[in-house]
């Protein structure tokens, strides 16, 4: 398993280095291109893919951050916020 993460932390170092090569030489759009993980025209999946890494990213966050400052500056409600970081409705 160890060996995997190595491969794929390598993987995504390349593809990182690739894309930031393309911006610094101006081709923005070439690089834009390798950040979609499906492209839009596909299309159902195009789209869908946009939401589930929004959801992961704010999932992410959501754990990451301590509940107080969420309660804090969540606007929406509590219970909606804790299904999204997958934590028992308080």
């Amino acid at each position: 398993m160890r060996y995997l993460l190595i491969g794929f932390g390598t993987a995504v170092l390349i593809w990182l280095l690739v894309v930031a090569a393309l911006v610094v030489f101006g081709r923005r759009s070439v690089a834009r291109e390798l950040t979609r993980l499906i492209p839009e025209f596909i299309p159902v999946a195009g789209p869908i893919d946009d939401a589930i890494v929004a959801l992961l990213v704010l999932r992410h966050l959501a754990r990451k951050t301590p509940r107080n400052v969420l309660l804090e500056h969540w606007r929406g409600n509590p219970r909606t916020l804790a299904i999204i970081a997958g934590r028992a409705a308080a």
